[in-house]
């Protein structure tokens, strides 16, 4: 009993050939594509990133090996697609079709499995992000570890404080700013439980390009100190106000889509080549076993393993 039984001419052999090569060629296109977006992952984003960045490049340089075996699984694919077509007859074609079959399922589960497993590990990794940018501000003056990973990232991505910049403003940080205990303004800036919210955001959210001194620190700008009274729109042109969370999420996610969707996508097209290879190698044996003079022969999924014996 044959699964999927369908009749084929030759002219219809010829035309399942043309659209499996095609689809191996579109399969190399993806595979290209996996390890385009997964090497700028980790040459272009990871290199702004200073916090869990191993978790994500270990992600990506799966992805790059993913796209290496669906490149190399499809360019085989051209030699076992024409066996198939024009040596089907023989042991060999039957043995290497199973072998490349099997490796195409497994290329299947690999993208499949590692594509879902990188989107969903994306919330892990911006929840521990955002652990360690929040543990960043509130011991950046106290441990010169965290005050050099913060400062890099802030300068390197030009962005600001977790959320924006006024996560600076109300976290604890400011506890060990020494100048604010010398400060006048100390009283009426000191909040319930001993903490303040002070208007100070360090050096690095200082934007490159703002063309004249950066306002980010009333506390020892002092001759400046009117400009945060008057609330003036310079204070906030010459800093980043954008968060370094959100900067870091919007390209690692973009990426991360387009390699799901790519990814299911090449899985879908994989599984449509095992069916069409299927259709064509038992068409074009059935088709030596029969000897039909018409040239048509029937193909199959799954059945028996030749003519005669159905």
């Amino acid at each position: 009993m044959a699964c999927c039984r369908i009749n084929f001419s030759k002219r219809g052999r010829s035309f399942l050939a043309f659209i499996l090569k095609l689809l191996c060629f579109i399969e190399i296109i993806i595979g290209t594509i996996f390890i385009t977006l997964s090497c700028g992952g980790v040459t272009i984003l990871l290199q702004n990133m200073v916090f869990e960045k191993r978790e994500m490049q270990f992600a990506f340089v799966v992805m790059i090996f993913i796209g290496i075996h669906v490149i190399i699984h499809n360019t085989i694919g051209f030699k076992i697609i024409t066996c198939c077509y024009k040596k089907a007859e023989r042991k060999s074609t039957r043995t290497a079709l199973q072998m490349w079959i099997i490796l195409g399922i497994n290329v299947v589960l690999h993208i499949t499995v590692v594509a879902i497993l990188t989107f969903r590990m994306l919330s892990y990794v911006f929840d521990s992000l955002k652990l360690s940018l929040e543990k960043g501000i509130k011991e950046y003056l106290s441990n010169p570890y965290w005050r050099g990973k913060m400062d890099k990232l802030q300068v390197n991505m030009q962005c600001c404080g977790i959320s924006s910049y006024l996560d600076w403003h109300t976290s604890t940080w400011i506890l060990h700013y020494n100048a604010l205990y010398d400060s006048n303004l100390s009283i009426s800036l000191k909040q319930p439980e001993g903490l303040f919210d002070v208007p100070v955001v360090p050096w690095s959210c200082c934007k490159i390009d703002f063309p004249m001194q950066c306002f980010h620190d009333p506390l020892q700008q002092t001759l400046s100190r009117h400009l945060w009274e008057q609330k003036n729109e310079v204070i906030l042109e010459s800093i980043n106000t954008i968060g370094c969370l959100e900067i870091i999420q919007k390209p690692t996610k973009s990426i991360t889509v387009m390699l799901l969707i790519f990814g299911l996508s090449a899985a879908i097209v994989q599984v449509t080549i095992i069916i069409t290879a299927r259709l064509l190698y038992t068409s074009c044996r059935n088709l030596k076993l029969q000897d039909n003079k018409d040239g048509t022969a029937p193909g199959w999924i799954i059945g028996p393993g030749d003519l005669k014996s159905s």
